[in-house]
């Protein structure tokens, strides 16, 4: 009843044509060709064929007890032979090209799973296929099916790709398809640009999605190339040759080889998109010919279509070349069929969008629809059986921007809008450099003060930008209305300082290795738990650690990453239920992942569905003492001298066994202060002597807006953090005392502005800073002068350790 003969070297069925008793046959990865002797075993159930060399499946008309068959990986183009098959339950075709659609797929009466991975058939969009090798897309492709009706028409838009490292004429090669002249002192692209161009001769119009290729972006693109695209990846042989690359603003980033922009589509792109790769100015360096990258790509198949040419964006050299391999690109795309119903509502939609792009932008209604209002507008226009598939398919053809779980499933229907909002952080004229010397940490009135005020958006407008950044993941927040503290991960530390605190010992742990591992997985898991555990847990570049309350375990989650894209991510927990807090962190790490489509090589160790977290205080951490203060002057009376204080309160410390940490003792000849300044703002318990010198000095007092944003702005937080005592004769008692102080600061901000365009990056940082503290001190200093004080160091002392 049963025969196995897969992975042998079986050519030849024949000897099976008079078994006909047969139910099961598995003959799969061998070289047989014609399943003809199989004709006559009408007792055959279940037969498994794939990696052959099939071509037909003519033989099995007859076949009517056939419960299963697996043709995946073969020849096979027609499914009609089994349209009279109506007990066929289980069918898989992942790896296969359809010459059509089969017109009895919806008349199955017992078909319960059909596999389609990566599978292609004239008309079908992938969202109607399977999205996985056992995924079952029966449902969705009889509802594509019966949406289309009678008359369905080919969908005419196409999403187009353009990536590449930055400044080698990506826009350009844009242009030029618009038909825009060149531009040669054009702006880099910052974050996605997006614009239309009809293709020549033809009735497909190009949505064209520009990436920025500085790597700053890198983490939040790859958030959008899951999408039914063709790509375009541009090259030039000077970026291949240098590692990095500077922008007109000085700033320097790294440039990407072309094989690691291939296999950045590869991984995060949709499976079988058509790839083009230009090499952009052959008017300096001449077209090479294929690169070896591409090469190796093709072997691996990789990709359904792959070509390769030269092309000048400056003077149109290639251009009909372009055009040709862009009009065979979207041949192999396979433009989906749409039917009147779809059709329908997707003008619906264009004509909102129309209509607002009429109004002023602070008047537009439509930039986003509910998804409810959304299946509303499917019931009413009718001929619409899965308005989450045809959200799918509107995603694919650049017509909106969904993703089920992203921006509370609100449909993007102005895309450049919600670009700009998800950009914003990572803007090269206004906030990266000033977001990394914060560390990540800013404000919403700071990104109004660097980008959005100059845009004139509202309140309301703003308030909703930062959500859309916290659930793209972006940043999360720290405290509550306008005191809250953001933090964008992909500016925090590369590294963690207090490196000793995450080498303990586990008792619980697991490394899980990716051959994929997004740049934004981290980011993600980083964002989720920061949103829980605001301040009490420590975040760097590419971890965190936090103890968890509910399980009693410190815990901490590492990613290292290779230049492959491979990588690892590490957890470790000691203390307390050190197991369960282990398959919680892994069970959240393991949700993140399945939103990204990855998944580690050991996906048994994933399945714990529990991802309860409960970030806390860990009672165990040691805690760092830092003092901040201003130095004295040389006139200073030796019984009033600020430094004697300091030494004084160091002193009563270490009887105490605690060290506090202050700048004389630890920056040495050479050092960096302002390494030891943002140290000092990240600790536990930090002293602050205040004196009209301290109020006075530039930077003392980026050392309190420091600490200030590391208390989430809040005063509660702040006074949980800061002992403060103020020196004899400082004067912050009345509204007016304070006043002076911000005033003061007030005009050295305006005074600088004149000198603005001749500052360095780290100076109009500082420049910038100077609006903050005049903004701020007055609450501060007031919070300060309405808290009790101790009067003496003995107080001081109690005051600062005793709690």
């Amino acid at each position: 009843q049963r025969l196995t003969c897969y992975n042998t070297q079986i050519t030849d069925l024949g000897p099976l044509a008079g078994l006909t008793a047969l139910q099961r046959l598995t003959c799969y990865n061998t070289q047989i060709t014609d399943l003809g002797p199989l004709a006559g075993l009408t007792a055959l159930q279940r037969l498994t064929c794939y990696n052959t060399q099939i071509t037909d499946l003519g033989p099995l008309a007859g076949l009517t007890a056939l419960q299963s068959l697996d043709c995946s990986y073969t020849q096979i183009s027609d499914l009609g032979p089994l349209s009279d098959n109506l007990a066929l339950a289980h069918l898989n075709i992942n790896h296969s090209s359809l010459r059509f659609v089969p017109a009895f797929l919806t008349k199955f009466t017992g078909l319960e799973k059909l596999s389609a991975f990566g599978s292609s058939i004239p008309g079908i969009p992938q969202e109607a296929l399977s999205q996985s090798f056992t995924d079952n897309c029966l449902s969705p492709l009889k509802a594509h099916l019966v949406d289309l009706g009678d008359a369905p028409s080919v969908l005419g838009d196409v999403k187009l790709m353009v990536l590449g490292n930055g400044r080698i004429g990506k826009t350009q090669i844009c242009n030029r398809l618009r038909g825009l002249d060149f531009e040669p002192n054009a702006n880099s692209t910052h974050g996605i640009t997006l614009a239309t161009a009809p293709m020549s001769d033809s009735q497909f119009v190009f949505n064209i999605w520009d990436f920025g290729g500085q790597d700053i972006y890198h983490g939040t693109h790859a958030l959008f190339l899951k999408s039914r695209a063709i790509f375009l990846l541009v090259w030039t042989p000077e970026a291949e040759n240098s590692k990095t690359h500077t922008d007109p603003r000085g700033m320097v980033f790294r440039n990407q080889k072309l094989d690691w922009w291939l296999d950045y589509v590869r991984r995060f792109g949709s499976d079988n998109s058509p790839v083009i790769v230009v090499q952009n100015q052959i008017d300096v360096t001449p077209d090479n010919g294929d690169h070896p990258a591409i090469a190796k790509f093709r072997e691996t198949g990789s990709f359904g279509f792959c070509r390769s040419m030269g092309y000048s964006a400056q003077d149109k050299t290639g251009h009909p070349t372009l055009l040709d391999n862009l009009a065979q690109a979207t041949r192999k795309f396979n433009p989906p069929l749409i039917g009147p119903g779809r059709q329908n509502l997707m003008n619906k939609l264009r004509e909102l969008r129309q209509k607002d792009a009429t109004r002023s932008p602070h008047d537009r209604l439509h930039r986003k629809v509910p998804f409810a209002t959304f299946e509303q507008m499917c019931e009413e226009v009718g001929q619409i059986s899965n308005p989450r598939l045809f959200l799918e398919f509107l995603h694919n053809a650049g017509e909106v921007f969904w993703r089920e779980g992203h921006f509370g499933d609100q449909i993007i229907l102005d895309q450049a809008w919600v670009l700009e909002a998800i950009y914003t952080v990572f803007n090269r004229d206004s906030c990266v450099t000033t977001l990394r010397a914060q560390e990540g940490r800013f404000s919403a009135g700071l990104l109004d003060a660097l980008v959005w005020g100059k845009s004139s958006y509202g309140a309301d407008e703003q308030k909703l930008f930062v959500e859309f950044m916290k659930t793209a993941g972006i940043c999360f927040g720290i405290g509550s209305g306008p005191s809250e503290i953001l933090i964008a991960p992909d500016f925090l530390p590369e590294h963690f300082s207090k490196r000793e605190l995450v080498d303990f010992e586990a008792q619980s742990e697991v490394t899980l290795q990716y051959e994929s591992l997004p740049p934004i997985l981290m980011r993600n898991v980083i964002a989720r738990v920061g949103d829980r555990a605001e301040a009490q847990a420590e975040y760097w570049r590419h971890g965190l650690l936090f103890y968890d309350t509910g399980t009693g375990s410190k815990i901490m989650i590492e990613q290292t990453s290779a230049f492959d894209w491979s990588g690892e991510v590490k957890v470790k927990c000691a203390g307390g239920n050190h197991q369960k807090a282990l398959d919680r962190m892994v069970s959240l790490l393991a949700e993140e992942c399945q939103r990204l489509g990855v998944s580690p090589k050991e996906e048994k160790r994933m399945q714990n569905k529990e991802t309860e977290l409960l970030p806390g205080p860990d009672p165990e951490r040691p805690t760092n003492y830092y003092v901040s203060y201003a130095w004295d002057d040389e006139n200073s009376e030796p019984d009033n001298q600020l430094t004697q204080i300091v030494d004084e309160l160091c002193a009563k410390a270490e009887e105490r066994g605690i060290h506090i940490h202050r700048d004389k003792d630890e920056i040495k000849f050479g050092g960096r202060i302002s390494e030891f300044m943002q140290k000092l703002t990240r600790g536990d318990r930090i002293v602050v002597i205040l004196s009209d010198k301290y109020l006075r000095s530039r930077a003392c007092m980026t050392e309190l807006y420091g600490i200030w944003l590391k208390a989430r702005g809040e005063d509660e937080s702040l006074l949980a953090k800061v002992r403060v005592f103020t020196h004899e004769g400082t004067k912050i008692r009345t509204a007016v005392d304070r006043a002076k102080f911000a005033k003061a600061w007030a005009d050295q901000y305006v005074e600088e502005i004149a000198y603005l365009d001749h500052m360095g990056e780290q100076d109009r940082v500082g420049h910038l800073a100077l609006k903050k503290f005049a903004t701020h001190v007055g609450d501060i200093l007031h919070l300060f002068g309405d808290t009790l004080q101790p009067r003496n160091l003995d107080d001081l002392v109690d005051y600062t350790f005793d709690d």
